[in-house]
């Protein structure tokens, strides 16, 4: 379907009257109605205002391109209107928009047209186009420039057509109208918003709300900031007209998460259409591949114009080409030197764009550096590619899986199999061809069966499995925690002024005690889901439940949750053979049932009553502990809060806390923790303000930051710098941090919930104390980190 075919004369209105904008949308929405377009008028300028209050479509440059697509349309059409004066639309740049193209679309119509409408798109970003467009007097005179135009437009698609094995260029992605190269951004999601806005500017995207939702839901699943100051942030949607690859640049660079803590300085936001043809993603790996070169990165970041990035690229890409070219011969597997080791990996990431081809090419570069020959199976969102024959296993020494998503298994049977998250691909090349060529790895043994775990694949020590299955309870178990909690402690602030009868006290503290009596039991149910899978999640928070009733506490219930998994799992084994007639009911009504009744069992008659006279005892030797004691117990939860901020030991001295001011509602050891978490930030912020010779200037704007996170007990704003100096960092974070963990127990400092920092500190008793030991541990921690560390070479 053509543009001419959407542009139908008869709807245009080139004098447009309408001096606002919803004055505007009205006279263009009449005119539709007037020629039979649309039904009736009022929903589909109902639609038309609700895609509004998204976001403007007012694109700049004079251009607006309001659309919908509701039951009310008749067939698809593209008004063209013209304002000679000019309409304030509230477009992106601000300024009056004077050409209009509302798009109309049948609700339930073919997709077709939306090919149309992205060459519409395309057409609008010629100056020349448009500045005819303007100067156009009658319907025929607009629909002969849109024929011309998109006449020469197609010429060379043609061409292109013909030609299907010829492969998309890196520059022909890596548009120069789309760059950015002062972004304004300083936080992950502003600097998305930022290249969003821009790609929906230039018609890469025919709206934002939904490529955002899918650009995040890809990075809750890991961080696309790769590290090294790159940022590659991807989605595949409906919402994208045409594959590309927006660059940006931030000269302050943006905290993005990186999996090195740093921040990221070049961007390359990845657009890419759903259902398109794929040929582009090849293109995508070449450009990954090129991000490894740390020349080549250099010379990005000194780019001062678009011209200049796209010819870095262009003359990268035939560098690269050249290379390829010259190695071809010695690539083949049949060529390689049976003196060299010979390995065998598969890269592979949830969305195939951009890790599995870094990954692929890390591991080729590092093998070719240790003279070890290696073929790399590619599972991409293209399809697997370099597919790994028989042949290729039997001769491979060992075999590396660098994936973080589901591969095929079966085949590896026997070998020995590095597996590692396709993150380790990139980053630990080195280790991993090390370990698969010295065939020191477990030998991988097929059970037959198929997985159903498509998240990270990586195989887990006893002690991984167990932390990864406490960690999915402790996660899901932290609203209740911090919700719950801090509305208690206001609950108490109402207390103190208003009386126990106040309605203020009642409703807050009504609200926060429900919450934290799902504390238990979210625990164990989602310790038991992380074991059995969703059959474990009833039966977990039952056994989180009867822990609460028969007083066996925190530790009852976390046992019971992992009682509840594992019994799961013999349930699921037990039943492995039962007939495939009644395999329908194991979901269903086998599994909840027995599970229930097994774990109901097994809390019922020795969980329960044995942890409940353990927590007993618990309580009463707290309770008897004298004030060295408990100090020393202080000291070494603040130790632990600071030791690995957030990492096991972290984890284990906050749920402790946690457990014991559920079971006693004694906020002292909730103390210890909170300023424990509190210190490391708080004494790096101290640090880069007073040490500033001792800091890089990234390092120092990071460090201002780490004052308010300190303060709101976010531990983790230490961690780029215990990464860039563990030692020192770590070591001077430990001591500060203990040291106040064990003065709150000293001046009996107590904090009424488990979460919230300084907001929830003036709640307890003896806060003032509470603040001295902060103070104190603060300073020391800072102290020895500023003189202990080195200065920065100039």
């Amino acid at each position: 379907m053509q543009v001419t075919d959407l542009l139908k004369k008869d709807v245009m209105i080139l004098n447009l009257q309408g001096t606002s904008k919803e004055a505007a949308i009205d006279e263009m929405i009449s005119s539709l109605y007037k020629n039979g377009i649309i039904t009736e008028q009022a929903s589909f300028k109902e639609a038309i205002l609700a895609r509004e209050d998204q976001s403007s479509t007012g694109l700049g440059d004079g251009i607006a391109m309001p659309h919908a697509k509701t039951a009310a349309v008749t067939e698809p059409t593209v008004l063209f209107a013209k304002s000679e004066a000019g309409i304030d639309y509230d477009s992106l740049d601000g300024q009056p928009a004077h050409l209009f193209f509302m798009i109309a679309v049948p609700d339930d119509g073919s997709d077709t047209h939306l090919q149309t409408i992205a060459a519409l798109s395309r057409l609008l970003m010629e100056p020349d186009f448009t500045g005819k467009l303007k100067e156009a007097s009658t319907p025929d005179e607009v629909q002969a420039l849109f024929a011309e135009a998109t006449k020469e437009e197609d010429a060379p698609e043609e061409e292109a057509a013909e030609e299907t094995n010829e492969e998309m260029n890196v520059t022909d992605l890596l548009k120069k109208d789309v760059m950015l190269l002062d972004l304004q951004a300083s936080s992950k999601e502003a600097a998305i918003d930022e290249m969003i806005a821009n790609l929906y500017k230039h018609n890469v995207l025919t709206e934002q709300e939904s490529f955002k939702e899918a650009i995040l839901a890809r990075e809750e699943q890991s961080s696309t900031g790769l590290g090294d100051g790159i940022a590659m942030p991807h989605a595949k949607t409906k919402a994208v007209t045409e594959p590309t690859v927006l660059f940006a640049k931030s000269k302050n660079g943006v905290d993005y998460n990186s999996l090195d803590g740093q921040p990221a300085h070049l961007f390359f936001m990845i657009a890419v259409p759903e259902g398109g043809n794929d040929t582009h993603l090849q293109t995508l790996a070449a450009l990954s591949k090129l991000l490894m070169e740390p020349v080549f990165v250099a010379k990005l970041k000194e780019a001062a114009s678009p011209d200049e990035v796209q010819q870095l690229f262009l003359d990268a890409t035939q560098e690269d080409a050249a290379e390829e070219k010259a190695e071809a011969p010695d690539s083949s597997s049949s060529a390689s030197s049976d003196e060299k080791p010979f390995v065998v990996a598969v890269t592979a990431c949830p969305t195939g764009i951009a890790h599995t081809y870094m990954a692929e090419d890390a591991l080729k570069k590092k093998a070719k550096e240790m003279n070890v020959d290696i073929k790399v199976e590619t599972n991409g969102s293209d399809g697997t590619k370099n597919h790994l024959t028989n042949e290729d296993i039997e001769r491979a020494s060992g075999v590396i899986i660098a994936a973080s998503k589901k591969v095929e298994m079966a085949r590896f049977d026997g070998k020995h199999v590095v597996e590692r998250p396709v993150v380790d691909g990139i980053k630990k090349a080195e280790e991993l061809i090390t370990k698969a060529s010295a065939q020191d790895a477990p030998i991988y043994r097929d059970s037959g069966e198929k997985s159903d775990d498509d998240g990270e694949y990586e195989k887990q020590s006893a002690w991984g499995k167990i932390y990864k299955d406490l960690m999915n309870g402790i996660s899901h178990m932290l609203p209740f925690v911090i919700g719950g909690g801090i509305l208690m402690a206001i609950s108490f602030l109402f207390e103190s002024f208003l009386g126990s009868e106040s309605e203020f006290f009642l409703f807050f503290n009504s609200v926060g005690d429900t919450a934290f009596n799902f504390l238990i039991p979210i625990l164990a149910g989602y310790i038991a889901m992380s074991i059995g899978d969703r059959p474990g999640l009833m039966p977990g928070i039952v056994a989180g439940m009867m822990a609460v009733q028969s007083d066996a506490g925190f530790i009852g219930g976390l046992i019971g949750g992992f009682v509840a998994g594992y019994l799961v799992v013999l349930i699921k084994h037990l039943l492995k053979d039962l007939p495939q007639s009644l395999a329908s009911l194991k979901p269903i009504l086998l599994y909840p049932v027995l599970g229930l009744l097994a774990t109901g069992t097994a809390m019922y008659f020795a969980i329960g009553p044995v942890f409940s006279k353990l927590n007993s005892f618990i309580l009463s030797f707290l309770e008897g502990m004298g004030t060295g004691n408990i100090v020393i117990l202080g000291i070494l939860l603040g130790g632990m809060m600071a030791i690995d901020m957030g990492g096991p030991f972290n984890k284990a001295a906050y749920t402790f806390s946690i457990g014991i001011f559920n079971d006693t509602g004694d906020g002292a050891f909730m103390a210890a923790a909170m300023i424990g978490g509190m210190v490391p930030p708080l004494a790096i912020a101290l640090a880069t303000t007073f040490f500033k010779n001792k800091f890089t200037s990234d390092e120092r704007k990071s460090g201002t930051a780490n004052y308010i996170m300190g303060l709101s007990f976010v531990t983790e704003g230490a961690i780029p710098f215990a990464a860039a100096d563990p030692l020192r960092v770590i070591t001077s974070s430990v001591i500060g941090a203990a040291i106040a963990g064990g003065l709150t127990q000293f001046f009996h400092s107590t904090i009424p919930a488990p979460h919230g920092g300084i907001f929830v500190v003036f709640l307890g008793n003896a806060w003032w104390f509470f603040l001295l030991s902060l103070l104190i541990g603060t300073v020391i921690s800072a102290l020895i980190l500023g003189i202990w560390k080195k200065p920065v070479s100039k």
